[in-house]
């Protein structure tokens, strides 16, 4: 009986061709999996790596205590000292973090260390009183009654659920040791071993006001003297909430200080802000700048690259004048188009304009250093945070696809999904979304962004690029930015982060376990950040703020209808299911971009702090198979073998999709197709073996057949099942003519 066995991948999903005319290890289809090392992998999972919190400590409120036995504050958020509501309307109080006392002389003070909405009383005339996270709503119960009139002190921290608007890196003074600062649009962190991430110190309290498509670009560069460290930093945002300057976080300052950049330029004029900046020939280069007497009335040129002086670009009166020879200086690029994205490659620095390509080139000469040339008149980038560095190239997502660019030339590289580049939704500043991030150790590139599918503003898919041997995929995770991260402590048995040991799908001793490994990092329009993995499960990624019966309410949650969630840490409320007998639900309808339905109907009193888990799973599909049409025949399918890496708990359900129709099975003809990656019992052979044949015998006859692998409705449902980890080597399909075509 003839086979066909097909092994050795190296080729990816496909679009540019019709299913039935790509190559025999090519997919039509490839969700949540990728191609690593001639095999087909679950993508890759993540573990929380913290929300981005505020700190609020012993702070006297405005409100007082009233007369009686119930004083409600309430919004916590919203009080007139705090008054954090107004700008940040989704905000939400870390619950187990709370402290209320208040000064009535007698010690009277509430936690909430329960985490469950309670507070508890801890003394005094206290009384249990209650909490709710999302709202900010807290009631304090006396016995005997307050006097009224005396003052209230609140200990907290806070999330502002703002989305992350960045992950830089921050040099330090010591070697293979730097700092992850993250941004959201308002305000900068870091991450503080074990409590989580707080508020960068600063001496000069600063607040961005850029909106949630105006991302954070920074550059490590000296400061007055070549020895200092500084963060240089702009956010491109001139105009929203009044705009904001270009910042570096001095670290010297004696306290450490963001401090504000407005250099002079040409005596009356100032460098209010840029898109991008690059420290380049020991000068900082500003691109794309806006430029003026003040910030409000500050100009854009969209084609200008402005530099500093020589060393010190810190000296605002003298070290980027641009009418004193040998100080600062710009030059347009001669286009009408916007300088978008640069990066610096070996000792280049390669521009992309919306739809062309230029070097900015050193020249030497102290009156004019720096000149363009033009690389390609064709091919640009419309994402200034796409930009990928290489070796000898740089990738950068443009209007056409993406692009692969340096001194010689640009090509676009996508001939196998050509269509991606019109894929991205255009509204809602969609092409100012897509982020990307080179993954070193698994030789693999992520561009996160935002789909037309769904109309979503947020982005809701992620292309995976493998360099190595040029191949595509896209997941179904939703990041807003990507960075990298490194640990400052060893993993223990202790420290996993994950809630069973059996999880930690990575050998004891691999370096992802160590001290300043440099992980990847992603955050979330909710102010989630995680660290990438290879578990292929997620850790929770939203919140949840309120539950009525069936409706969740998630701010800007960006689901679609169709997936599947699990939620964590809900109190005080019980969702039952309604049609199933699990944990993880379906997502039913969408109503607002809040709001969305499940198939399961809650009762009780929410207080707020829950979480939610977003599950994926492959979704595979083959190419066409037509073995016969060349001698007019169509096709008898006897047998299909898989052959997967050994489970202790996994399952796929395979589809035999027949005559060219996207979802015309034979499943209804020949009965079930789950299969299991786990040996069958009392298969002692198997039980030994890391890799197993599985069987399917569909004997069916067809012109066509493609096939497709995913999990079915209860697979979905069944944590051991859906979290266990997938790995396809080999397919192997025997066939054997049939009846002449029709």
């Amino acid at each position: 009986m003839p086979h066909l066995l097909i092994t050795a991948y190296d080729e990816g999903v496909r679009k540019d061709k019709e299913p039935f005319l790509l190559p025999e290890n090519a997919f039509s289809k490839l969700e949540d999996a990728y191609i690593w090392r001639d095999r087909v992998k679950k993508r890759r999972g993540f573990v929380s790596q913290g929300r981005l919190r505020r700190v609020y400590t012993a702070t006297v409120l405005a409100q007082v205590t009233a007369v009686g036995v119930v004083t409600t504050i309430v919004d916590l958020l919203n009080d007139g000292v705090i008054g954090e509501r107004a700008t940040q309307a989704n905000a939400e109080i870390e619950p187990g973090s709370v402290t209320i006392a208040v000064a009535d002389g007698l010690g009277t003070t509430w936690n909430d260390t329960t985490t469950n909405g309670v507070l508890t009383a801890a003394g005094g005339s206290a009384v249990d009183g209650t909490i709710n996270y999302a709202s900010g709503q807290l009631v304090l119960n006396f016995n005997p009654a307050d006097v009224g009139g005396n003052a209230i002190t609140a200990t907290f921290d806070y999330y502002p659920s703002l989305p992350v608007m960045g992950l830089k890196i921050r040099e330090l003074a010591a070697i293979n040791t730097e700092q992850t600062v993250a941004f959201d649009t308002r305000f900068a962190y870091r991450f503080v071993a074990p409590g989580g991430w707080e508020e960068l110190p600063s001496a000069l309290a600063v607040t961005w006001n850029g909106d949630d498509s105006q991302f954070f670009w920074t550059c490590n560069y000296r400061g007055t003297v070549p020895s200092e460290e500084f963060m240089w930093t702009t956010n491109f945002n001139q105009g929203v909430g009044g705009g904001d300057p270009i910042y570096y976080y001095d670290p010297n300052a004696g306290p450490a200080s963001w401090v504000a950049f407005l250099p002079v330029i040409n005596g009356v004029n100032e460098l209010h802000q840029c898109r991008i900046i690059l420290s380049f020939k020991n000068r900082l280069i500003a691109f794309n700048t806006w430029e003026g007497a003040t910030l409000g009335t500050s100009v854009q040129y969209p084609q200008r690259a402005r530099w500093s002086q020589n060393g010190d670009p810190t000296t605002l009166a003298t070290s980027w004048l641009d009418n004193v020879v040998g100080a600062g200086g710009y030059i347009d690029v001669p286009t009408s188009e916007h300088i978008v994205s640069a990066e610096l490659i070996k000792d280049r620095i390669i521009v992309f304009c919306e739809r062309s390509t230029w070097e900015f080139v050193y020249t030497g000469n102290e009156i004019l250093p720096f000149i363009w040339k033009n690389i390609n008149t064709e091919l640009g980038s419309e994402s200034t945070f796409s930009s990928i560095i290489f070796d000898n190239s740089l990738l950068a997502v443009g209007n056409v696809g993406i692009h692969a660019c340096n001194v010689g030339g640009t090509e676009k590289i996508n001939l196998q999904i050509p269509d991606f580049a019109q894929s991205i939704n255009n509204s809602n500043n969609g092409y100012d979304r897509v982020y990307g991030i080179r993954d070193f150790n698994n030789e693999l590139v992520y561009w996160t962004y935002p789909s037309f599918v769904g109309d979503s503003a947020f982005p809701n898919r992620v292309l995976c690029f493998n360099y190595r041997n040029n191949t595509y995929s896209f997941f179904n995770d939703r990041f807003t930015c990507y960075g990298y991260f490194q640990k400052t402590t060893n993993y223990t048995w202790a420290t996993l982060p994950y809630s069973e040991w059996s999880s930690w799908n990575v050998p004891w001793n691999a370096p992802v376990g160590q001290a300043n490994y440099y992980q990847i990092i992603a955050g979330n329009q909710q102010g989630f950040t995680h660290l990438f993995d290879d578990s292929g499960t997620n850790d929770i990624s939203l919140s949840v703020t309120a539950i009525v019966t069936v409706t969740i309410t998630s701010p800007n949650h960006n689901l679609q209808v169709g997936q599947y969630v699990k939620f964590e840490d809900l109190t005080g409320i019980t969702i039952t299911p309604i049609g199933h007998a699990t944990t993880t639900y379906q997502v039913l309808t969408v109503p607002t971009v809040n709001t969305f339905t499940i198939d399961g109907t809650a009762a009780g009193t929410y207080p707020g702090g829950g979480s939610i888990r977003v599950v994926n799973w492959p979704d595979i599909r083959t190419k066409n198979f037509a073995q016969f049409i060349s001698e007019d025949a169509n096709m008898r399918y006897k047998l299909a073998e898989f052959l997967f890496k050994r489970t202790s708990a996994g399952e796929v359900d395979v589809h035999f999709y027949i005559e060219s129709a996207n979802n015309l099975s034979i499943e209804p003809l020949i009965g079930s197709s789950e299969m299991r990656t786990y040996p069958e019992e009392g298969d002692t052979l198997a039980e030994q073996q890391n890799k197993i044949w599985h069987t399917i015998f569909p004997n069916y006859v067809s012109d066509f057949v493609e096939i497709g692998i995913d999990l079915s409705d209860s697979q979905i449902r069944d944590d051991s099942i859906r979290d266990s980890d997938f790995e396809m080597y080999a397919m192997r399909i025997s066939f054997e003519p049939g009846d002449k075509l029709r």
